[in-house]
């Protein structure tokens, strides 16, 4: 579905205004009025173009009629005179009138447009853009020569493949309709080794960088296992297969590539705690923690948010930085919470894997839109004389404290669990500069019963979360430090 937003067009889409007096109730009937899908995987850097009506570009819906990309920018239209909106940018808001409309991947494409026809006796409005890089857009001749060397190292005979010793693919049962996960690169399956239930990894070999990739996670799993166990799931190793025993899924066996095996340690992650009723969260978080010594809420989220950073201060200290932490990242064992899912994970000091300067890989719901590397682009190439210096100048850690700021605020706030509800808290975090306190006095709608978790203690929660969310990762502590704050030495009085 495309248009072509030559005209203004009326409406009545809910309106968020950019003060204090809209009511979240308001807001509560906007997202009911969208279902929630899976967001495309981009990197990005978003910017923001001032506009006269008519607009002169031709959207169109990202995927399952959500979301808007600009399909063509008309020449001679006011978009082109703008000389910044370009083909392949993705429209993430507007502002027209003091009012601001969320236009994110989940948005229904019409509602999208609706948007774009309020108040048309305004004239100029300003629209936000992310501007994304994909794999497609690589360079036609970089593609070919990728595929060509690929080629070649596969004809050119027997090599030494890898296997983790004790690790037989004899031994390994794939269960026949056993696919769990599948990403832009990989396919997660549930199969069994020695009896055991185990998670097994492969990449999309079709897919340019995917063997790369699982590579590379390869490593980074064997380092974490070798040096801070119990942060993630238990890695048991890798199997590789070669063409000539290749086996076929349908008959429970492992086709030709690199395999990675973990423990299958959990059925549940934190997200699928958090999609339920509040009740029913407390049920399923509290299986992982019956040795909580308490039975109320706050001690048992102040319990789950210790072993979150306790696990990110064992992942830091050995150089890792995993980049996408999530609910969905989280399991929840019979021991507690773990990590899983490095596939985007960095190594920073040591030996550096999958660290590089400039944009790499950032889920845009639990990333801050301009802080989507590790090095500036301008950095100089990481390697073993400067690596201690880049750690100790740059931080590249605290990208994951962002991050799990925003997975621990969805732990204490119920509302904000809701995908739709985190994203208009992130544009209304963005439009206070990301200084936490003034969204809570300013912005903040929620009642005080909600926020009861961020106020024990005179606010101790809030003053972590504000702490986590900085606008700049200098300013953020890092994991063990957090865990020195007030907010858990706190004596459970909710």
């Amino acid at each position: 579905m495309c248009l072509s937003l030559l005209l203004s067009f009326s409406s009545g889409f809910p309106k968020i205004r950019l003060n204090s007096e809209r009511k979240f109730a308001k807001v509560e009937k906007m997202y009911k009025r969208h279902s929630t899908c899976a967001a495309p995987s981009y990197d990005a850097y978003n910017f923001s173009v001032e506009i006269s009506r008519p607009l002169g570009i031709v959207l169109e819906s990202i995927e399952n009629s959500r979301g808007a990309i600009v399909a063509e920018v008309l020449e001679g239209g006011n978009a082109s005179k703008t000389g910044k909106i370009d083909k392949g940018d993705i429209l993430i808001s507007i502002k027209v009138d003091g009012c601001y409309y969320h236009c994110g991947p989940n948005i229904l494409f019409d509602n999208i447009l609706e948007c774009l026809s309020e108040s048309p006796n305004k004239n100029v409005i300003i629209l936000n853009f992310s501007r994304a890089r994909s794999v497609s857009s690589s360079d036609p001749d970089e593609v070919s020569t990728y595929w060509e060397q690929k080629k070649e190292r596969e004809k050119s005979g027997p090599r030494v493949l890898r296997r983790t010793v004790g690790v037989d693919p004899t031994d390994i049962r794939v269960y026949r309709n056993g696919l769990i996960g599948e990403g832009n690169f990989g396919k997660v399956f549930l199969g069994e080794w020695k009896g055991k239930k185990v998670v097994l990894k492969t990449s999309k070999s079709s897919v340019m960088g995917a063997d790369e990739l699982l590579d590379s996670e390869l490593e980074i799993n064997e380092y974490i296992h070798r040096n801070a166990k119990g942060s993630c799931a238990q890695f048991y190793g890798c199997c590789e297969i070669d063409e000539r025993d290749s086996g076929n899924l349908y008959d429970e066996l492992l086709p030709a590539g690199l395999w990675l095996l973990w423990a299958y340690e959990a059925e549940d992650t934190l997200h699928d705690a958090l999609k339920l009723s509040e009740s029913k969260t407390l049920e399923l978080l509290r299986r992982s923690y019956t040795s909580c010594s308490s039975s109320s809420s706050f001690d048992l989220y102040r319990c789950i948010s210790t072993d979150l950073l306790v696990g990110l201060s064992k992942i830091h200290a050995i150089g890792i930085v995993h980049r996408d932490l999530k609910p969905e990242n989280i399991i929840l064992t019979k021991n507690g919470v773990k990590f899983i899912d490095l596939g985007g994970a960095a190594l920073c000091l040591g030996q550096p894997i999958s660290y590089e300067p400039g944009i790499g890989p950032a889920d845009p719901r639990y990333s801050k839109p301009n802080d989507k590397y590790l090095l500036p682009s301008s950095t100089n190439i990481p390697e073993s004389g400067n690596l201690d210096k880049l750690w100790a100048e740059y931080m590249p850690e605290k990208f994951d404290i962002f991050a799990i700021g925003l997975v621990m605020l969805q732990l204490f706030v119920p509302r904000l669990r809701d995908p739709n509800a985190l994203d208009m808290f992130k544009l209304e975090l963005e439009e206070c500069g990301y200084d936490f306190m003034l969204w809570r006095k300013d912005v903040c709608c929620l009642s005080i019963g909600e926020l009861q978790v961020l106020d024990e203690g005179n606010g101790a929660g809030n003053e972590m979360i504000a702490n986590m969310l900085s606008p700049s990762r200098f300013s953020r502590k890092k994991a063990e430090e957090l865990l020195e704050h007030r907010f858990f030495t706190l004596k459970d009085d909710i």
